[in-house]
């Protein structure tokens, strides 16, 4: 049997209000309706969106543990052999250190100083930015050359920089890992070499290949007298 043509019935719910709008063919049979396919559904469909919720913030927080891997740095071989070929240059930069011994930091694009003031110890230059008259008592632009003129030939990505909490221990990054985890934090993975002058007897591992920490920690590989490579996982918290 041939199908006619598709006719449109409305039927009145609620006077001056809202019309139901069923599809039907000539036969009087109804073909589908455009009332809503979710009536009555939605404490269902609700509970279903914040499981999906729910489930996407515990995997961005997985995604972000699982990111903070040594995957991506420098294996110990490498820096071994890069330490061997640069040995030289290597000892300029803890003589260096000891002579400029206010500074706590050393990148290509920012320098920290230590000036010892009760409000405000520490000065942070930038490169983008003009250069404050009382770092320059402390650390001149021509010295900063210097230093990143080293980092470049060995390959410390990373820079310079020291710990309050190891003040013997000067450290030198090779390479570095930044994953976001919550509250606007970061976790900071690094690796290199370290310079300890009165040695290293605790968290001493035979191999910082494949470390997985999740927690702020240092562990050490003895490299030779003085020198070790590190493994450093620390937080960036926002001030």
């Amino acid at each position: 049997m041939k199908a006619g043509p598709i006719n449109v019935r409305c039927h009145k719910l609620v006077p001056n209000h809202k019309y139901k709008m069923t599809y039907t063919d000539n036969l009087g049979e109804e073909l589908s309706s455009l009332t809503n396919p979710f009536k009555n559904q939605w404490p269902k469909v609700a509970a279903i969106c914040i499981s999906v919720i729910l489930l996407i913030g515990v995997c961005a927080i997985a995604i972000s543990i699982v990111r903070v891997t040594p995957e991506d740095l420098p294996t110990d071989s490498s820096l071994i052999a890069n330490f061997k070929k640069h040995e030289a240059q290597f000892e300029q930069l803890p003589a260096m250190a000891k002579q400029d011994s206010r500074v706590r930091l050393v990148q290509d694009f920012m320098v920290g100083l230590h000036q010892g003031g009760p409000t405000a110890p520490y000065i942070y230059v930038h490169r983008d930015k003009s250069w404050p008259a009382e770092a320059q008592l402390i650390f001149s632009q021509e010295r900063w050359s210097e230093y990143l003129s080293i980092f470049e030939m060995l390959g410390l990505e990373g820079g310079m920089d020291r710990k309050s909490e190891f003040p013997h221990a000067v450290f030198f990054t090779a390479s570095l890992n930044v994953s976001e985890l919550e509250d606007y934090q970061w976790a900071i993975v690094r690796k290199g070499y370290a310079y300890v002058p009165g040695g290293i007897e605790s968290d001493l591992r035979d191999s910082l290949d494949n470390i997985h920490l999740n927690r702020p920690a240092v562990v050490y590989r003895k490299l030779q007298d003085r020198w070790y490579l590190f493994y450093r996982w620390s937080v960036s918290k926002p001030e």
